[in-house]
This record gives structure tokens, C-alpha cells and sequence, in this order.
């Protein structure tokens, strides 16, 4: 027994692992301090958690590969396992040094192609490979010289370990220490709440990464393992594959993985179409007001209203409601139109049930018409609704056409639906505009947030600010447009010629839209609201390997960019795909403008791009009943909630259906 334990901690304390596998350790390791540089928004303990797991065990595959490749062409050129070694540190040098020059060649420029950029990264990625190497090699080679080890093409893993836990605490607390400087010169970085980027950086943070970066790993050695089973099957089914059988064994696995993921996603698409379509308690009948979709006489089938219709439309305003917030006299119950996925079947049809909705509900006679492209979901957010209701005096139509009934990030798929169904509808509505009288016209006003502003600026691709004329659009208020929008980038890329008459501008705020000339905001007809941290408009695939306009030089960022945040390929988009996570936590009843919520900021907007007047006191009382009915409506969906399984059963029992399964449906729909 004594001489156990001994025998024991020599093979622990001489625990060796292959160069590559060594070189991905202290790579991953080592990647863990940047992990931990601000984001956009604040972030939760999880959140770094899921961060630094995901970046290291990306780092560890990826500097594993490389590394494979460096250490076969060291052992081919040195001829000898015993030259193996520094023929190997010598090939990492190599490897970081051609990198460097790569980066050099390739040095970010603007307008650059993705496939500049892609090489760009590559170098980056010789780099990091080359350096991981070098260190791993150079300093078990050290250790191996003082202990009198000779293993060939091996390392100590308390080597690795230890080399990237300096790599890897240097980089955290120069990172720190960037923030903190900034801090000190009243810069500091995006508000962190309670989960301060400092206190938010500890050891929960650290713990869990790891078990999510050696899960990750674990499952990536899994796959390896797996492509070898499959490669002897080959070589026994197929001798003559031989040479091929390692590739044709991943190529097997990876396609069963990717079949399984195919079906997981099919799976989730199927439940949270379910979800958008399911039955609410808080809406389960109709609306009994003439004036909207799905009350008495309506074309449009309420069956097929789905979740965010049936809330669209039972929670129009009255007109004894306006009067009530805005002291206004005259006012009228406002128009609502509002056309499922399944009220039709093509996109012509839906914008043709639309326009025969609001002819049917006298909507010609109104003098504003309101268009709002929804979310993914087809969500429509009643704030903005509302306060046209109540600047309009009620004097307002509004409507709005279903694409999906998945969350936006999952309707991408949708786009094009949405671009058929935004210019059918608004291309009828411009002809029917046109043959009225100039004195009889409704204005038309067009609303797009998040996808919903993707998809209608769809319709005037190519055309820049020219296609709201082609279209008779009066006014346009675009909240949150996603970074996908090619409209959008291309207005962003050459102003001058989308937008000749400078009649486009996209602010973050309303005070930085008070601040522009007066001229300039009598002249804008499209606005477009981003908030400086909502990283929707931020994330898209060139974020992993270019660094973008808003992470410039910290002096020149804008004021919700965080000035300690310093880009680096794929971290800074796994960073900011979780922001976009956390970027529309609403609490009901309490208005913000943070991230992609936008409730705060809509009254004013909605009252300055689309021009319409407000006396005094009026936008802060509807403010205030915004946030009220907001809260009021809540707290009526989660009475229904907690009656649901009695009511959803009645409610189908009544309508000759089998019982559904039921589930919790997001609070928000976008």
C-alpha cells in the first residue's frame, strides 16, 4: 500500500498527452480571459458561463486541427524523433510568424469582401495555433531538460495547464484593467445592473465554463471515436477504401449528427409553431367591436387568428378611452385589420383579404392608414398601435399580415413570405390611394420593428428612399432593424445614392433626434431607431471574422458601445449572440429604452416620424397609460394562465376539437 500512492501521483504528476492535444489545452485555457471582456448588455454568471465554455472548446478544436497539421509537417521534414521536438517548435514559429505576415497582406480595409476577411482570420488562426504550439513545445521542452525526460512527441499535461493559466490570467487582467481605465476617464462601459462585468468575471463564472468546454470537448472526442468505429466498417465492407476510410468515417457520423439535428429543429419548429398558434384564455372569443377583425361581419376567419392576432385585435382602443387619456374631443373607435397565415393561401390572397377588410370597415375614410409589418411570430407591438390610436384621435386604420407564427430568430426562413405579403398588400393599397381624390386621401404610415422592419424594407430594395414614393408611404418608423437587412447596409454604405434628398436617419435616441438641425428633421420622411447596445442590428456573420465599424477606436465609439470591448474573431460573436439573448427582457407595466426594448422610446418617436401632433402633457399621460394597460393585460393573461387547462379544453370541446397539449406561451413576440 505504501508504495501505491507514490506509483499513483508519479503517473499524475507525469501525465502526458499528445503535442496537439496539448497545444488545444493551453489554447482553451488561455482564452478564457479574454472570455470575459463587456458585451452590449449585461449578463448573468450563466450567460459568462455559456460564453467562456463555448469560446474555449472552440479553441481547443481549432488549434487541435492546426496543430495536427503543423506537428506532421515537423515530423516530415526533421527525419528523425528525436529532432521531432525542436523540429516542432521551430514549425510553430514558423506557423505564427507566416500568420503575422498574413495579417499583414490582408490588413482590414473598408469595403472589403468576406473573403479578404476570411483569410485574414485564417492567419489569426496560425497564429494562435503557431503560438499555442510554441509555448506548449518550448516549455515542456524546458521541464523535460531539467527532469532528464526524453518522451518524443509528447507533453506534460501540468505543463500545458500551468502555461495556459498565465496566458490566460495576463489576458483577463490586462482586459480589466483596460475597463477600469476607461472608467477612470468617465467612460465607462454599457450599464451591468446587478451583474457588474466585474463582479460578474468569478470563480461560478469560471467553474461552469469549464464543465461546458469539457462537455463540448468530451463530445467532439466522442465524434472521433466514433468516425474511427465507422472507418474499420469501411475498410471491412470496402478494402479498396482504405487510404479514405478516416474521411468517409467522419463524413458518416457528421451526417447521422446532422440528421439528428435536422430532426431536433424540425421538433422544436413543430412545438413553437404550436405555440403561436395556441389558444388563449385571455382571448379565447371573439371581440365583440365592429371595427376590428374577427367582430361581427368580419371576412377574416377568427379561427385563424392565431395567438398574436387574437391579442392584436382584442386590445384596440375605444374611443371613450382616448378621450379619457388625451382630453381630445371627437375622437372615434380606431379600425383594426389583421390576416393569419392561415386566412390564406398565397400572399396575394392575404393582401387582398386586407384591403377588402378595411374597405368593408369604411378604413377609406379615415385619415390615416397605418401599416405594421409584425415579427416573426406575428406579433405587433400594441404600444405602437395605441399611440397612433391616441395621437389620431382614433381617426386611424391599421393593419397588419401574418408570415410566421415562429419567433424571428427562427423565421429567417420567412423573409420572403413576408417581402410577398408586404408588397402585395402595400402595391394594392398605393393603386386604391391613387385613384381617390388628393382631398380624400388617408396618409399611409408605415411601422416595422425588428424582423418586421426587415421585411418591409424588403420592399424597397434597390430603391433606397425612392420606393416610399412609388408606394404613396407618407412616413416610415423602423425600430430595431437587423443586421440582415440589405437595405439598410446599402443606405449605410453609400447615403448619396439611396437617399439623395437626405430624407432617411437613424438615431438612437430622442434626445439625439432633437439635437439634429431643424431642417433635417422637417425633411426626414424614414426613420430608423437603434439603440447604440440592442446588438440585433449588430450580429451577422461578417462579426466573426471582421471587426466592425462600432468597435472603432474607443474614443470615437458611440455612447453604448463599451470602450473596454477590444473585437477578436468568433469571442466577440459568441459575446454578442448571447446579448441578443438578453436584449428584449420586458418587464410589463415598466417602460425602458435599453437593448431592443424600445417601449420607452415609442410614443415620441411615433409622434416626431410620423408627424403628428400632441399637446401639452399628452405623450407623458400616454406614457402612463401605456404602461398601464401593458401591466392590466399581463395580469389578465396570467389569470387565464392559471385557468387555462379548464378553458382551452372547454373552449375546444365547444368548438368539436380533441384536447390539445398544452404549454406556456413567451410573453413577447418577437
Amino acid at each position: 500500500m505504501g508504495n501505491v500512492m507514490p506509483d499513483v501521483f508519479k503517473r499524475v504528476v507525469r501525465a502526458d498527452i499528445e503535442t496537439a492535444e496539448a497545444a488545444g489545452l493551453l489554447a482553451a485555457v488561455g482564452s478564457v480571459g479574454p472570455s470575459f471582456q463587456p458585451g452590449l448588455l449585461p449578463r448573468t454568471t450563466r450567460d459568462q458561463a455559456v460564453i467562456t465554455g463555448v469560446v474555449a472548446a472552440a479553441n481547443y478544436g481549432l488549434t487541435v486541427t492546426a496543430q495536427e497539421g503543423i506537428t506532421a509537417v515537423a515530423r516530415r521534414l526533421s527525419g528523425s524523433r528525436r529532432r521531432a521536438g525542436a523540429a516542432t517548435f521551430a514549425a510553430n514559429l514558423g506557423a505564427a510568424g507566416a500568420g503575422a505576415v498574413v495579417q499583414r497582406l490582408f490588413a482590414q480595409r473598408p469595403g472589403e469582401s468576406l473573403a479578404r476577411a476570411a483569410v485574414r482570420a485564417a492567419g489569426w488562426r496560425l497564429i494562435t495555433g503557431g503560438v499555442a504550439g510554441a509555448l506548449t513545445t518550448g516549455a515542456d521542452g524546458l521541464v523535460r531538460r531539467l527532469t532528464g525526460e526524453r518522451t518524443v512527441g509528447r507533453v506534460n499535461v501540468w505543463t500545458v495547464l500551468g502555461a495556459g493559466t498565465a496566458v490566460g490570467a495576463g489576458l483577463y487582467f490586462w482586459q480589466r484593467r483596460a475597463v477600469a481605465g476607461q472608467e477612470e476617464q468617465g467612460k465607462a462601459d454599457a450599464p451591468s445592473g446587478e451583474h457588474g462585468h466585474g463582479e460578474l468575471l468569478g470563480r461560478r463564472a469560471i467553474l461552469v465554463g469549464a464543465v461546458i468546454s469539457g462537455s463540448i470537448t468530451a463530445a467532439s472526442r466522442a465524434e472521433s471515436a466514433a468516425a474511427s468505429i465507422a472507418a474499420r466498417g469501411v475498410r471491412w465492407a470496402a478494402p479498396s477504401l482504405a487510404p479514405f476510410s478516416l474521411a468517409a468515417g467522419n463524413m458518416i457520423v457528421r451526417s447521422l449528427v446532422g440528421y439528428a439535428a435536422y430532426r431536433g429543429a424540425r421538433l422544436v419548429y413543430h412545438r413553437l409553431e404550436e405555440a403561436g398558434t395556441v389558444i388563449e384564455p385571455a382571448y379565447d372569443t371573439p371581440p365583440s367591436s365592429r371595427w376590428v377583425s374577427g367582430g361581427p361581419g368580419s371576412l377574416v376567419d377568427w379561427a385563424d387568428f392565431g395567438r398574436e392576432g387574437r391579442r392584436y385585435v382584442n386590445m384596440a382602443l375605444t374611443a371613450g378611452e382616448i378621450e379619457e387619456v388625451t382630453g381630445a374631443t371627437g375622437t372615434k373607435d380606431p379600425i383594426r385589420v389583421f390576416v393569419g397565415l392561415a386566412s390564406a393561401a398565397t400572399a396575394t390572397e392575404r393582401a387582398d383579404l386586407a384591403m377588402r377588410e378595411l374597405e368593408r370597415l369604411g378604413a377609406f375614410d379615415r385619415g390615416v392608414i397605418a401599416y405594421f409589418s409584425p415579427t416573426g411570430t406575428g406579433y405587433v407591438n400594441y404600444m405602437a398601435v395605441e399611440t397612433v390610436e391616441y395621437l389620431t384621435g382614433g381617426d386611424v386604420a391599421s393593419a397588419a399580415i401574418q408570415y410566421s407564427v415562429r419567433p424571428s430568430y427562427l423565421s429567417l426562413d420567412r423573409i420572403k413570405t413576408a417581402w410577398e405579403d408586404n408588397l402585395a398588400f402595400l402595391t394594392a393599397m398605393s393603386w386604391k390611394l391613387r385613384s381617390m381624390p388628393p382631398e380624400r386621401r388617408p396618409r399611409l404610415l408605415l411601422f416595422g420593428e425588428s424582423l418586421g422592419s426587415h421585411a418591409a424594407q424588403n420592399v424597397f430594395l434597390r430603391q433606397g428612399a425612392r420606393g416610399m414614393d412609388l408606394l404613396m408611404i407618407d412616413r416610415a418608423l423602423f425600430v430595431g432593424t437587423p443586421f440582415a437587412s440589405a437595405w439598410r447596409r446599402a443606405w449605410l454604405d453609400d447615403p448619396a445614392e439611396c437617399d439623395p434628398e437626405g430624407r432617411i436617419v437613424e438615431v438612437a435616441s430622442y434626445d439625439e433626434w432633437l439635437a439634429l438641425p431643424r431642417e433635417r428633421r422637417e425633411r426626414t420622411r424614414i426613420v430608423l431607431l437603434t439603440h447604440d447596445e440592442d446588438p440585433i442590428p449588430k450580429l451577422g456573420l461578417p462579426l466573426l471574422i471582421q471587426a466592425p465599424e462600432w468597435l472603432g477606436p474607443p474614443d470615437t465609439r458611440r455612447p453604448g458601445i463599451p470602450r473596454g470591448a477590444t473585437w477578436r474573431p468568433f469571442v466577440t460573436s459568441v459575446i454578442t449572440f448571447v446579448d441578443l439573448l438578453n436584449a428584449n427582457r420586458v418587464v410589463p407595466g415598466r417602460l425602458e429604452a435599453l437593448g431592443h426594448d424600445y417601449r420607452a422610446d415609442l410614443s415620441r418617436f411615433i409622434h416626431a416620424a410620423f408627424d403628428l401632433p400632441a399637446g401639452p402633457g399628452t405623450l407623458a399621460n400616454i406614457d402612463k397609460a401605456l404602461g398601464e394597460r401593458e401591466l392590466a393585460w399581463a395580469r389578465r393573461r396570467q389569470l387565464g394562465e392559471s385557468l387555462r387547462p379548464a378553458a382551452v379544453s372547454a373552449v375546444r370541446r365547444r368548438a368539436g376539437r380533441p384536447p390539445a397539449r398544452l404549454g406556456s406561451p413567451p410573453s413577447s413576440g418577437t
